[in-house]
């Protein structure tokens, strides 16, 4: 017969493995997450150490660094306001990605060198490509300080190439 005693009894000693089971697994759990939490780690300072400024930061920084308005900005650069405007709110945390020709116009607006040029392109996800015309053409205009967009735009279509 199954007395109330008996079944207290295996409650307990169910009891007692399943705790043990259960220390044993949150043992093993803790053993096997080790490396993942030490690649994690890993990822997450060569994230920090490798990651370079962000597009907006990086233009809003050459804006200050120039001394020119905004507004001269987006106009040498044919963008309109709202455009500007959400390059702008990229820093406050609002995703938005320009394209690799509103970067170059901008590069072209700020009179950046050839190199903060590039350093601009590549943090939005871009470069001046060797390989094609229309990227040599942007490449040369800027090595021989050519900033204005419509000269720019210009010689590019004489090239036959898109504009910008």
């Amino acid at each position: 017969m199954v007395t109330e005693e008996l079944i207290r009894e295996i409650r307990f000693y169910v009891g007692t493995f399943t705790e043990e089971a259960e220390e044993l697994h949150f043992a093993v759990v803790e053993e096997l997450a080790a490396p993942v939490y030490a690649r994690e780690a890993r990822l997450e300072e060569y994230l920090d150490e490798q990651r370079e400024v962000p597009f907006s930061e990086l233009l809003f920084s050459h804006i200050r660094r120039k001394g020119i308005e905004e507004t001269e900005v987006y106009k040498q650069a044919g963008i309109d306001r709202r455009h500007f405007a959400k390059i702008r709110a990229d820093r406050l945390g609002k995703s938005y990605h320009p394209g690799k020709n509103t970067v170059t116009a901008l590069c072209l607006a700020l009179g950046l060198t050839a190199e903060e040029s590039e350093d601009l392109l590549q943090s939005a996800g871009y470069s001046l490509s060797m390989s094609s015309t229309a990227d040599l053409v942007i490449r040369y205009c800027i090595e021989h300080g050519i900033h204005d967009l419509m000269e720019v735009n210009e010689i590019l279509d004489r090239m036959g190439e898109a504009v910008l």
